[in-house]
């Protein structure tokens, strides 16, 4: 039996199903899928400088997902993620398989628009990033950041340290993608 499946933002792939559901095409058939959606997470690695770096302590090469707000961290930075109140849903870019969803998520935001918004009011002349090697620093740095939103800017209007644009996203797009 044929089925199609939508895309959450209009896009729509046909997906054969078979008894119970599961792909008439098999694994193969999903496996091709997930390799697509895995090769467009990298391509949205290299698409920016600043998406090759960590999006929380700046370190080179990332490995990690931040599917909560869109951003690529490295390794240190994901296990400090995950230990915030509500934790942070990281996923690794090699080790795993992304959604539509998750990687249409990933394209609309990436670490520059993240920097808009979660950085948005932060001045580097009177805070400092914290140093990844410090686990006590990074994990107040991030509870500031996220817990308590200390330089949120919804808009992304403050540029977080003079990078941004004036660039008004609708309001639905820092929410968490479906699972």
């Amino acid at each position: 039996m044929g089925g199609s499946r939508g895309g959450i933002y209009g896009g729509a792939s046909t997906v054969e199903q078979g008894p119970g559901g599961g792909g008439g095409q098999g694994s193969a058939s999903r496996d091709a899928e997930a390799e697509v959606w895995s090769r467009r997470v990298r391509d949205v690695v290299s698409a920016s400088p600043a998406n090759r770096r960590c999006f929380e302590c700046g370190q080179r090469g990332v490995t990690y997902v931040d599917i909560t707000v869109g951003s690529l961290v490295c390794t240190g930075c994901s296990g400090a993620l995950r230990g915030l109140n509500p934790p942070h849903r990281v996923k690794s870019i090699s080790m795993t398989t992304f959604t539509e969803a998750e990687v249409l998520f990933l394209q609309a935001h990436g670490n520059e628009a993240c920097r808009r918004v979660w950085l948005g009011t932060f001045d580097p002349r009177t805070s400092a990033r914290p140093d990844a090697r410090d686990p006590q620093r990074l994990k107040e740095f991030l509870q500031d950041k996220y817990e308590k939103k200390r330089w949120y800017d919804p808009w992304g209007e403050g540029g977080g340290g003079g990078i941004g644009v004036g660039v008004h996203p609708p309001p639905h797009i820092w929410r968490h993608p479906p699972p």
